[in-house]
């Protein structure tokens, strides 16, 4: 993606998300979920607390999830932020 491209299908795929969670048929990922254990027990071996020095995915699903909405910035950040909030991961970059 380049910055500036126009991107239809991040705010559409963002829409339906947060259409998902209003229906309850999407919740955030849980402490427990293996792909945020495994970043939180990554916090703890290098010495952070977790939940202290909470990750942008924890942050941002107990955003989406308390108020209904991720939060829109720009086309790739919210991608970013779709992606993060879906698998409990930052996505793969590629850059050039």
């Amino acid at each position: 993606m380049r910055v500036g491209s126009d991107r239809p299908g991040v705010p559409a795929a963002v829409r339906r998300l947060e259409d998902q969670l209003a229906a309850g048929t999407w919740q955030a990922l849980g402490e427990t979920d293996p792909p945020v254990a495994s970043w939180h027990e990554a916090y703890r071996r290098f010495g952070t607390n977790p939940r202290r020095s909470r990750r942008s995915m924890d942050t941002l699903s107990r955003r989406l999830t308390k108020s209904g909405k991720l939060p829109r910035v720009h086309t790739a950040v919210d991608a970013y932020n779709l992606i993060s909030v879906s698998y409990g991961t930052p996505p793969r970059c590629r850059w050039r």
